[in-house]
């Protein structure tokens, strides 16, 4: 399982729940453990941040709806709504799935100061749950979901802002990416062609 999947799945409280259950069940025995405790610890810290910040975008824009008329107020009450609820909570949807791994983006570049720190790996396979029960559901379309994407790949774009001023200068003009796999075979597709290959 990709972290980001595990976070889109059980949500940052969920993973704060077993980091704290693992705290309870540590010991300090010996340096070895010590250092386990104080890593444990340095995760909760971080967890609990993380659901802060999606908190704050939920404040941030329910005030600017209220400055707001027409299409962009509904839209930012939606933003509160995703904000209220990811990366704290599992996402539902696949909005809030999105919303969940561009956190948890954010989050990684806090840590390393680079955009390209951690590769949300295959992002087919995680988000495709949340995509086919919204298509089914009729809650999202084929063009509202490539809308989505359009917009996650611009904020991509903007990861710079993680850096240094002089970090950023020396990649003036590079266009900036983030690596992911679409397409392929699961583990278990992959392993029943090499049980059972066909004959040609």
């Amino acid at each position: 399982m990709h972290q980001l999947d595990k976070v889109i799945g059980k949500g940052l409280s969920g993973i704060l729940a077993e980091v704290e259950k693992e705290l309870k069940a540590t010991p300090v025995l010996d340096d070895l453990s010590r250092n386990k405790v104080f890593f444990l610890q340095a995760l909760t810290i971080v967890l609990r941040a993380g659901i802060k910040y999606g908190k704050r975008y939920a404040v941030l824009a329910r005030e600017l709806a209220k400055k707001t008329k027409g299409e962009g107020k509904t839209e930012l009450e939606k933003i509160a709504e995703i904000c209220d609820r990811v990366p704290e909570k599992p996402a539902r949807t696949f909005h809030e799935a999105l919303q969940s791994m561009w956190f948890c983006d954010c989050m990684l570049n806090w840590d390393s100061g680079s955009h390209s720190a951690a590769a949300p790996g295959r992002v087919d396979q995680y988000f495709y749950p949340y995509y086919q029960r919204d298509i089914e559901e009729g809650s999202l379309t084929d063009e509202g979901a490539i809308e989505l994407l359009e917009c996650f790949r611009v904020k991509a774009s903007s990861g710079r802002r993680f850096r240094s001023v002089a970090s950023r200068q020396g990649l003036a003009g590079e266009s900036h990416f983030i690596n992911c796999t679409l397409g392929g075979q699961t583990l278990m597709a992959r392993m029943l062609l090499i049980a059972y290959p066909t004959s040609g």
